[in-house]
């Protein structure tokens, strides 16, 4: 077959190449005798005679076979060391490794160097090392070390000390200053306040008074006390017993804090005082405001006067900006959706509402393809897979990605009637996850509580029957609703059968779902709807 088309190929160009000798070349009216020197004569920069040729071949029209810019061929070398290799599948080849390793590690963000070797994990420590303590506490940053003994942590050296204060008040007396030996309780602390207030003592009429004895004797409060005998006073005129002078006390510098200069922001020739006068004036938030000045180092006409967001049009219905238009109607993933506004696509695409735009090359593993369907057939997939997985996947992910289709299947049953009759539930709920929160159709024999434990889970509906019956349930209904199917970037089990869903088709997959159920009662199942 490969040999019949090549020399179908090879008679198809000596056609041509007789045609073009026995029909004339004429091109704006002059006559060339070949095509050669016609592209010699009005080719464009970058067009090659052989990209000519077989734009010719293809069918095209002169002018834009003669004009028309080449498609451009980006494409990608990786370095390591002095070596340079012109594509992953050339790397993987020279480090060992397969080509879907390589794919992973640049895809988790890998330098090309960690791709060729793989990242170095750290050398785990052994405690038959001499060093082993020094090594622990250098590499946890938790380790405390109180009286010469190291802990692995502070609640751990609490356990071990057990002093009588709680574990939270020995935090706080090392927040406020105290070392671990005091806040532990290891060494003695002088309260300094206490001692402060007992130690010092007065002579007033050759008796000696501590401050808050002199306070009551003589009914003076102890902080005008503290205050005069700081001033050098004498204790008679710190009590009120002798007058106090002009001049006796000592003047008490107090710092003066320095004003704080007005601002005033100038907008439109128009000056305000503060930022809120300035946000209100505009119909903004002083929060919104002041963030853009402080945070992003605007000025004040700039923070006013930038849209908060750019609206977007999608099918006629106007959206506060791109990211409010994935979030409604979206059919990508959120990774997807950055990645294609980062290449540059349309926001239709971006949101998968438009296909990707067809290239007429695509190369893997330095294998030139001239269409997608082509390469998916080279890979035993179809085009309407490929084009599916592309909407969530690289395209090298797409091409290696191999599925699972569960525990169960139709087979399995045939093999195993007993299995086949065994009764099980089918559920359909909301699970919250990093990206939002998704719709989940499945099946299983355990409770729900058991089946998602960990996880933060609303239920919609739960239905009981046999296991055959159920599995036929949720194919059909995945079969239905295929176009609302989302692959979550987030790993966790049967992510496979989540689905994006608005209030009105959630409504529409629930009628569904019962539809298919009252079949059940046909064939014997019993059901149920929690």
């Amino acid at each position: 077959m490969l040999g019949y088309l090549r020399s179908y190929s090879r008679q198809n160009n000596l056609n041509l190449l007789k045609l073009s000798q026995m029909t004339e070349i004429i091109y704006n009216g002059i006559l060339y005798a070949s095509y050669s020197e016609l592209h010699a004569a009005h080719s464009a920069p970058g067009v090659s005679y052989a990209c000519f040729f077989g734009r010719m071949k293809g069918g095209w029209q002169m002018t834009d076979a003669l004009t028309q810019p080449p498609n451009r061929s980006m494409r990608r070398t990786y370095k390591v060391g002095d070596r340079v290799f012109k594509d992953l599948a050339a790397l993987a080849d020279a480090a060992g490794i397969t080509y879907e390793a390589a794919v992973k590690r640049r895809d988790r963000g890998a330098t090309d160097e960690e791709i060729f070797h793989g990242r170095h994990k750290p050398a785990k420590l052994k405690k038959a090392d001499a060093d082993f303590a020094t090594m622990k506490k250098k590499l946890s940053p938790h380790v405390v070390t109180i009286a010469g003994c190291d802990y692995d942590s502070l609640s751990h050296a609490y356990d071990k000390l057990s002093p009588t204060a709680t574990f939270n008040a020995v935090r706080a007396r090392i927040r406020y200053g105290q070392t671990f030996e005091q806040a532990f309780e290891l060494v003695e602390r002088i309260d300094m306040r206490s001692a402060a207030g007992l130690g010092t003592t007065i002579e007033i009429n050759k008796e000696n008074f501590s401050i808050v004895a002199a306070a009551k004797r003589f009914r003076v409060p102890v902080a005008t006390i503290r205050r005069r005998l700081k001033r050098n006073a004498t204790p008679r005129q710190a009590v009120g017993i002798d007058p106090i002078i002009l001049g006796d006390l000592q003047h008490i510098e107090v710092r003066k804090e320095s004003p704080r200069t007005k601002q005033q922001y100038v907008v439109d020739g128009k000056s305000y005082k503060t930022v809120k006068a300035l946000s209100e004036a505009y119909s903004l938030s002083p929060a919104l405001v002041y963030n853009r000045m402080r945070d992003n180092k605007w000025d004040a006409n700039r923070a006013v006067k930038e849209p908060v967001s750019k609206p977007v049009k999608i099918d006629g219905v106007t959206y506060r900006s791109g990211m409010s238009a994935w979030e409604e109607v979206g059919r990508t993933n959120y990774t997807t959706f950055l990645a294609r506004q980062r290449d540059g696509h349309s926001l239709e695409i971006s949101l998968g509402l438009a296909p990707l735009p067809a290239l007429e090359r695509y190369e893997v593993n330095a294998v030139t393809y001239p269409s997608l369907a082509a390469l998916a057939c080279a890979h035993d997939l179809t085009a309407g897979q490929l084009v599916s997985r592309l909407k969530t996947m690289s395209l090298e992910e797409a091409l290696v990605y191999k599925p699972s289709n569960g525990r169960y299947s139709d087979t399995i049953f045939e093999r195993d009637q007993a299995l086949a009759a065994t009764i099980g539930s089918l559920y359909f709920i909301k699970v919250s996850s990093t990206q939002g929160t998704l719709h989940k159709i499945g099946m299983t024999k355990r409770p729900l509580e058991v089946r998602f434990q960990g996880e933060t889970i609303e239920i919609i509906a739960q239905f009981s029957g046999t296991l055959r019956d159920i599995h036929k349930v949720e194919q059909a209904i995945k079969r239905q609703f295929v176009e609302n199917l989302y692959r979550s970037d987030e790993d966790f089990e049967g992510k496979t059968e989540t689905f994006q869903l608005l209030e009105n088709e959630e409504a529409l997959m629930l009628d569904a779902i019962v539809a298919h159920v009252k079949n059940w009662h046909l064939s014997g199942s019993d059901y149920s709807r929690d």
